[in-house]
């Protein structure tokens, strides 16, 4: 319903890559027709009845939302309703002449489509209110203005990117888009009982209308056929590509295998026995690792990881202990081995016998420059720099059409709104 002079606003809020569509307008009562035809320049009410609309014919209709600043949607009284039993509501006050009242603002528009502030900032509420309450003031004016910054380049950024992808449809895709659409509408009516009522329901979890979805499908539908056009067709890898990024990737692509050993230590002529004696209870099964602990070895000794070279042998490891592993694979044990170490300036010499038991084996990975799955993953690799190169480029070229300093008053209006909405209670 359309009333003389009314204010209506469309809130087409989308989310992703679709831009929330923003109003904000600053309204200045002073000398306002409008309002003096409601009488509301005059002496201040301080308490209103709907007894007093009764009998007056259709009126606007002012409740508390109003008068704290919040939207108000105006409806008509089309008939006498009775009053009786009704209680009466305080307001604040009347607005004044000279008063400002933010209903929303118009913080300026990137290729004719315009930038409001109420949505601009649904989307930061809630880090915005976090960040005010954690805070000081001053590292939250700065936190406020940055955050508003990335926000606006963002919604721009999109902004231009829309404005650009329903510039570019010929007029039979758009008339293919809008046929899509209707299918869409009527495709989420039917996959919620067939009710456009039981559609919104659906997508009110989602904190969308159902005019809300088929905007954000379209918008979505647009921005793909942009990105198919501009920069997909733009985008192309050959086979020498995939030769030289397999030729960096190697490293990445061939990895060597690695193993880790734990390792029982005895010492001197007794160590053949004893270690024959462990390796007695591990055959019967005792756990390698639990045995170690219980026989008192350090802990050093039961985690050692060392990689392998082309023969599969431990790199670092002394010769008797890469023979010994040898051919093992996780869960084995070697079989003992006895080192025997000259004395020094004259001392006897000594004796240790050891056990290897491998804990992890990791084979070495070797992948072929014609294996399908190297391809496709290089490829997809390439694609996704190159065409990360061109959509920066395209931005960029976009970017050029937006004039900088409409951008900073756009900030700074943004920045102004901001203050007085997340201004901290007194």
């Amino acid at each position: 319903m359309h009333h003389s002079g009314e204010l209506v606003k469309k809130r087409w809020v989308s989310r992703g890559l679709a831009m929330p569509l923003v109003l904000v307008t600053l309204i200045t009562l002073g000398g306002c027709a409008a309002l003096r035809s409601t009488g509301l320049t005059g002496a201040r009410p301080t308490t209103i009845t709907v007894g007093d609309f009764v009998a007056n014919g259709p009126l606007p209709v002012v409740d508390e939302a109003s008068a704290s600043g919040a939207p108000v949607i105006v409806e008509e009284i089309t008939a006498p309703i009775d009053a009786s039993g009704l209680g009466s509501r305080p307001v604040r006050r009347a607005a004044q002449p000279g008063d400002r009242i933010i209903v929303d603002s118009l913080v300026g528009q990137v290729n004719g489509r315009p930038i409001f502030a109420e949505d601009f900032f649904v989307e930061i509420d809630e880090r915005v209110l976090r960040a005010r309450d954690e805070l000081t003031p001053t590292a939250f004016q700065d936190f406020l203005r940055t955050i508003i910054q990335q926000r606006l380049r963002f919604v721009v950024r999109n902004e231009l990117l829309l404005a650009e992808a329903e510039s570019e449809l010929k007029p039979e895709q758009a008339r293919g888009l809008f046929a899509w659409l209707k299918d869409v509408r009527q495709g989420k009516i039917a996959e919620s009982g067939g009710t456009q009522t039981g559609a919104e329901t659906r997508l009110s979890d989602e904190g969308l209308s159902l005019e809300e979805y088929v905007a954000l499908q379209k918008d979505l539908a647009l921005l793909n056929n942009l990105f198919q056009t501009r920069i997909e067709t733009r985008v192309v890898v050959s086979w020498r590509d995939i030769q030289r990024g397999f030729t960096r990737a190697q490293n990445e692509l061939n990895t060597p295998g690695s193993i880790v050993l734990a390792r029982m230590a005895f010492r001197g002529d007794a160590g053949p026995a004893r270690a024959q004696d462990a390796l007695d209870r591990i055959a019967a099964g005792a756990s390698f690792v639990d045995l170690a602990a219980e026989l008192g070895m350090p802990p050093s000794f039961l985690a050692t990881e060392y990689e392998l070279d082309d023969a599969g042998r431990p790199v670092g490891a002394i010769q008797e202990f890469q023979d010994a592993v040898a051919g093992l694979t996780a869960g084995d044990t070697s079989r003992p081995i006895t080192r025997v170490t000259p004395g020094r300036a004259g001392a006897p010499e000594s004796s240790t016998t050891y056990l290897l038991h491998v804990v992890q084996y990791t084979p070495p990975v070797e992948r072929s420059l014609y294996d399908h799955d190297v391809q496709r993953a290089l490829r997809e690799q390439i694609l996704g720099i190159r065409r990360q190169a061109e959509e920066d480029r395209y931005l960029q070229q976009l970017a050029q059409r937006v004039v900088h300093s409409e951008l900073n008053d756009m900030g700074d209006r943004l920045y102004d709104v901001g203050r007085q909405r997340y201004a901290r209670k007194r």
